[in-house]
């Protein structure tokens, strides 16, 4: 049985990280796993690509973290979590870990976090 695998980022669009989350899904072996994708707004041209191939996309409605969205977006993706059974959650940049990996850490799955950039701390 494949497990399931969320892969989370900010949005879809033009980006580095929005590539390499698109490259991961879609080169997962579908044997081994089952990805998807959850991010704050689905638009962009890798939503597409990624529905092409069969890869599920939820839309978490998240505009910033000082609004009231925030919770919302916390209760549906932990709500996605739970009724897809979703064994790992993997924040791609640093909105998504933020949100993702608290999330995860409650509904008691694995999670873990990339760093796309290398930046001076100063």
């Amino acid at each position: 049985m494949a497990r399931k695998v969320l892969l989370l980022a900010r949005e879809l669009g033009l980006g580095g990280t929005e590539r390499q989350l698109a490259e991961t899904a879609l080169a997962l072996n579908r044997s081994d796993f089952e990805p998807h994708v959850a991010c704050f707004s689905s638009g962009g041209f890798r939503a597409h690509e990624l529905r092409e191939a069969g890869i599920p996309i939820v839309e978490l409605k998240m505009q910033s973290f000082v609004t009231t969205s925030l919770p919302a977006s916390a209760k549906r993706l932990a709500a996605y979590i739970s009724a897809q059974k979703i064994e790992l959650v993997h924040g791609f940049d640093v909105p998504a870990v933020l949100l993702g990996v608290p999330t995860a850490r409650y509904c008691r799955r694995i999670a873990i976090s990339s760093q796309r950039a290398s930046r001076a701390l100063k």
